[in-house]
């Protein structure tokens, strides 16, 4: 812990700070301004994008740039970013839907236009049809609810690929988040650009796992959007692939920390399944009131 404080201190100008470590990163207050040293892990070009997008923008944790001027800093071998926590105090459903919108080419952060979410989810499901198969597990858990998962993810990607290909209209991209949590929401590390779908999408699945969903309020939400057609089947489509228990198998499957708080998460997962199916079916029925679109029949 002192040799990381006094990098922080030597590589960013600081005097005296306070480093507490957080899982894999590291938190200390500075000038009452609270301040994150963590590890990188997205590419260093993207890295670069994201700056060059959110850079002066108070409604994003911010990038600091080390005594080299350099986003990244080295520390023997390891490749760390020193973000500062913005002041603005937006709720999360304010910071998903008051998204600016991004115009970029295609040069730009990893998930564009050309880049398919259904070829990811594709890698993604050989991947872990792979671990199930050539790993030597005893987690029961994953055994016994693996395949259904891998099914609803390929309704996902069925769904999406004929959603995609029968779109003839140019949206917009917008800063998106990889994954919604209210605590790391604005960190650049969570950052990405894609459809306005997708944060819509994850937060549906936010709320649910977090038993915080009221239907009423989401069909008031989801009007106001002014959502065409497609985006209406890509928030569909994305409800099957589901991303809090392919989250929790990466954990369970690699062993991180907190293995006994993710057994508890994936059992509560699994013992909801129907109350998810009967979730996708209300939030389609809401979503096919604003615009007609087409059902995957047998849920």
């Amino acid at each position: 812990m002192i040799k990381i404080k006094r990098y922080i201190e030597y590589y960013y100008n600081f005097n005296d700070i306070n480093v507490i470590k957080i899982s894999n990163y590291y938190k200390f207050n500075y000038n009452n301004e609270e301040y994150l040293f963590m590890p990188l892990t997205r590419q260093p070009i993207e890295m670069m994008q994201i700056y060059k997008i959110i850079n002066g923008n108070k409604n994003y944790d911010s990038i600091i740039l080390n005594i080299k001027n350099e986003i990244i800093t080295n520390i023997n071998g390891r490749y760390f970013i020193l973000i500062k926590k913005s002041n603005k105090n937006n709720t999360l459903y304010n910071m998903i839907y008051n998204s600016n919108i991004v115009f970029l080419n295609e040069n730009s952060i990893d998930r564009i236009i050309k880049t398919n979410w259904c070829e990811l989810w594709s890698k993604k499901i050989d991947y872990i049809e792979y671990q199930v198969i050539n790993t030597d597990n005893n987690k029961i858990l994953i055994n016994e609810s693996i395949w259904y998962y891998i099914g609803m993810a390929e309704n996902a990607i069925s769904y999406i690929n004929d959603t995609l290909s029968a779109n003839t209209k140019n949206h917009n991209l917008y800063i998106s988040h990889r994954r919604i949590t209210p605590v790391f929401f604005n960190n650049p590390l969570n950052l990405l650009v894609d459809y306005r779908s997708r944060d819509i999408a994850e937060y549906l699945k936010y709320v649910f796992i977090e038993k915080k969903y009221d239907y009423i309020d989401i069909e008031k939400k989801l009007y106001s959007l002014n959502l065409d057609e497609f985006l209406c089947r890509l928030i569909y489509g994305r409800m099957f692939y589901i991303t809090f228990y392919f989250d929790s198998f990466d954990i369970s499957i690699n062993n991180v920390n907190n293995i006994n708080n993710n057994d508890n998460l994936m059992r509560d997962i699994l013992n909801r399944v129907d109350e998810y199916e009967d979730y996708i079916n209300n939030i389609y029925l809401i979503l096919n009131k604003i615009k007609k679109i087409p059902k995957i029949d047998w849920i």
